[in-house]
């Protein structure tokens, strides 16, 4: 489980502006399957850490950009949000 901490950052400004970063890099494209979100087709799409030694502080190659069904299948649960 999360701490507080980890789900305060999740809402933060700096988190929201390093996740678009992420999204806008990874062309708002799933790097597993390859789905993409666009204008016309809306997926919903998780920015997944790889490594957590950063956190707070990531660099872009730490994050991966995840369709939710293949964010759940790497962590091997549902995200209810």
């Amino acid at each position: 489980m999360f701490t507080e901490d980890y789900t305060d950052y999740l809402r933060s400004e700096a988190w929201r502006q390093k996740r678009w970063a992420a999204l806008k890099r990874a062309h708002f494209t799933c790097a597993r399957c390859g789905v993409a979100s666009t204008t016309r087709s809306r997926v919903e799409l998780h920015v997944h850490h790889l490594t957590y030694d950063r956190l707070g502080d990531e660099f872009l190659n730490d994050l991966e950009v995840l369709c939710k069904a293949c964010h759940e299948n790497e962590h091997g649960r549902t995200f209810d949000e």
